[in-house]
């Protein structure tokens, strides 16, 4: 499993419902990311469509990172739109002590950020001839993390 972090900002409460959904973009197209991959520094990124066909009830959200089946998601995606810009959702947070404590950072306007969680596809990536660049042109989405 590999993670991805853009630091960016827009993860916001959505305005309609009761509160408990965020959305934002979580995957900017076309964005180089320094990333260490198999032990080495190499340049990533991701190209339109990569995500293209990915079931959102499928993908939890989580506060950082599953390194274990120990960790609870806090929520679920909900809803997955590959926008110009890059690919947005929206994630319904549980009522849990940790969603709540996300919920609360949100509507207070602290600036959280969102990483996934992928796996590589087979014939998903590009590679540069030197192999120190990567599009990735399809992933399996995982987890967003935020």
């Amino acid at each position: 499993m590999l993670d991805r972090y853009f630091p960016q900002s827009g993860l916001q409460l959505r305005a309609d419902g009761d509160g408990r959904t965020l959305e934002g973009p979580m995957l900017p197209w076309g964005v180089d990311a320094r990333v260490l991959f198999r032990n080495r520094i190499v340049r990533e990124n991701f190209e339109r469509g990569a995500l293209a066909g990915t079931d959102p009830s499928r993908v939890p959200l989580t506060a950082t990172h599953p390194r274990d089946n120990q960790t609870l998601p806090i929520g679920v995606t909900v809803e997955l739109e590959e926008r110009e810009d890059a690919a947005w959702g929206a994630w319904r947070v549980s009522k849990t002590a940790l969603g709540d404590e996300v919920l609360e950072l949100a509507g207070d306007g602290v600036p959280l950020g969102l990483s996934i969680g992928f796996a590589e596809v087979s014939g998903g990536s590009r590679w540069s001839p030197d192999r120190s660049r990567v599009t990735r042109t399809r992933a399996l989405l995982d987890h967003v993390a935020v």
